[in-house]
């Protein structure tokens, strides 16, 4: 559900474009809840998509008034580590005021590359899968504004040093409205995918035992153990099912 307004003064037009190799129902309901009023502004949504090595990744590049309002990101890391979240973060409006961060984590309020998935009403982390994390912030008390430009980047890591990809969609409201760059949908697909689900059941399990939900663990744990009854550490999973169980009856 979106809460995000987007006022219009003659018309609107939403379309849903389905991408993937099977065929989908979508139920798309949409509520007028009022014409805009004078001054209002428009709201715009930014993707972009980035990999490779060397070049931070630009999640917003804006013209004209506004503000901005939020950022959706998922990174991608490829060398085997957590250092792409730990690239700056630069946010500069109207070429004078610049925010230089200290670090994408820091920018969505974590830290020590998160320790569990978490929603909350103004940043959250949706998974955190070695190694790769999405992310969001939303700018409701702190939203940066800007007369003329603003430009919004995420370092690949230190000084950009980490292979990887990154995409992210920037939320802003403008003046006027601003036609985005044509998506190219390859962009989407260049970056790894991550497919080992069996290789990070032991991060979900933590989460879990983190968040003090045993009888979730328990049952997010069976239903691995059913799905993969080869794993390489089968033995180990059953094991710590008994233990959630002994910890959960007796």
């Amino acid at each position: 559900v979106s809460l995000l307004p987007m006022p219009f003064r003659s018309g609107c037009r939403a379309a849903v474009r389905n991408e993937g190799p099977a065929d989908v129902v979508v139920d798309v309901r949409w509520q007028v809840l009022s014409t805009a009023r004078s001054g209002s502004r428009y709201l715009h949504a930014r993707w972009a998509a980035s990999q490779g090595q060397g070049v931070p990744h630009v999640a917003a590049q804006l013209r004209g008034a506004g503000h901005l309002v939020g950022c959706y990101l998922t990174s991608y890391g490829t060398d085997g580590g957590w250092t792409i979240l730990e690239g700056d973060d630069v946010m500069r409006a109207d070429e004078s005021r610049l925010l230089h961060g200290t670090g994408l984590e820091d920018y969505f309020n974590g830290g020590w590359y998160y320790q569990n998935p978490l929603c909350r009403p103004q940043h959250g982390i949706t998974m955190r899968v070695p190694f790769r994390t999405s992310q969001y912030r939303w700018h409701i008390l702190d939203c940066p504004t800007f007369d003329a430009a603003c430009s919004m980047t995420f370092e690949m890591g230190p000084e950009n040093v980490s292979a990887g990809a990154m995409e992210s969609v920037a939320f802003a409201y403008l003046s006027k409205p601003k036609a985005v760059p044509e998506v190219d949908r390859s962009a989407a697909r260049r970056h790894a995918r991550l497919d080992d689900d069996a290789g990070k059941i032991m991060m979900d399990l933590v989460g879990l035992e983190r968040l003090g939900d045993m009888a979730a663990a328990r049952e997010h744990l069976r239903a691995c153990i059913e799905r993969w009854p080869d794993h390489d550490d089968i033995d180990l999973l059953r094991v710590r099912e008994a233990d959630y169980t002994a910890e959960l009856e007796g």
